[in-house]
């Protein structure tokens, strides 16, 4: 990742068949030049992505939450699967 880029970042959340909530995980990073660029993918991105290892998708729902990011829930036949979609400005890498 540099900094100074434009990213698209995708987190997953879904609830299992048993109802059991599983924690969200950053599964896209994607880094654009600018901003606008982001922000195309992104809207794309809603509906678009699809969440691995999951059955076809019913119908989603997109919500716009803010200028910059989005939160799609999925309707399955057993749960409803969601993810966010944010675009951010990576201000700055701190390697370990």
């Amino acid at each position: 990742m540099d900094a100074g880029s434009w990213y698209v970042l995708v987190e997953t959340n879904h609830t299992g068949q048993e109802g059991q909530n599983h924690a969200g995980a950053i599964t896209e990073t994607r880094p654009f030049r600018t901003r606008e660029e982001a922000l195309a993918d992104a809207a794309r991105l809603t509906q678009t992505y699809l969440k691995p290892r999951v059955m076809k998708e019913k119908g989603r729902w997109i919500f716009r939450t803010g200028p910059e990011s989005w939160l799609v829930l999925s309707q399955r036949a057993m749960h409803r699967p969601y993810f966010r979609v944010w675009v951010a400005y990576l201000e700055q890498f701190i390697p370990s």
